[in-house]
Formats: structure tokens, sequence, C-alpha cells
């Protein structure tokens, strides 16, 4: 049987996408990357600082949807499709990453300190009950 040619191995480029804004665990700075990614100035001084040079990073923001660009839906037509009270206050509340601490105690706390309707809305499955005057969850 003949053998297959040889051919030099094609060098793959290495790069990083960092997505957080904040803080950042310094494994995400390999010093042979070939390019890191980074969503702002302070996140690419933290690369910086864990041994990247300059021609290494390159801050664009986040990649965002081209969806999220287009003009918003009325605020009264979303507050109706989603079947919420269209004059009471809204709070959203998101946790990341980095977490955001106890968000049963915060909606409870924001429940207890508002003096009017407050309507909590959570993207996702429902993470506890909490007696707003109404729970949406949106999947």
């Amino acid at each position: 049987m003949k053998a297959l040619p040889s051919f030099p191995a094609a060098r793959v480029p290495f790069a990083t996408v960092v997505t957080d804004l904040t803080r950042c665990h310094r494994t995400w700075f390999h010093k042979q990357v070939d390019r890191c990614f980074v969503a702002t100035q302070l996140v690419a001084a933290q690369a910086m600082k864990y041994g990247l040079i300059s021609s290494q990073i390159s801050c664009h923001g986040l990649p965002i949807r081209p969806a999220f660009n287009l003009p918003s839906r009325p605020k009264r037509e979303i507050r109706q499709q989603l079947g919420m009270d269209s004059a009471a206050s809204t709070v959203m509340l998101i946790g990341g990453g980095e977490g955001m601490g106890k968000l049963e105690e915060i909606a409870k706390a924001l429940a207890q300190m508002s003096g009017f309707a407050l309507q909590l809305l959570h993207f996702g499955t429902s993470l506890f009950e909490i007696s707003l005057n109404e729970l949406v969850s949106v999947p």
C-alpha cells in the first residue's frame, strides 16, 4: 500500500472571547493567544496585567443579535402581550455569571419598600414564589 504524502501541519489560530464586563479570572488570558477579544477597556487592562500585549487584544464590546438594534415595540403593547398591568411600576431582576446575590431577598425587599404597585419580571423558569402584585415568567 502506498503511503500518503505528509503535509506540514497547518497552524490553527488561537483566540479567546471574554464576555465578562468587569472582573475576569486570569485563566482567560493565555500568553500564547493570537487574539483575545474583550468587551471593555477594563477587561483589556486586566489582560495586559496578566501578561498579554496590546497587539493580542481587541476591544469590540459584546456581540449582539441584530434584532437588538431594531426599534422596540411600544411599551403598552409589550405589557399587554405579557399580561402585565400597564400602569404599575415594573422591576426586572437579572443575575449573571458574577451573581447578583439572592434574588428572592432582593425582590422581597423591593416589595416591602415600594409604596406602589410593583411587578416582578423574571425571564426563564420562576425561581421562587413571592407575594408581589404579579409574577410574570417569560419563557
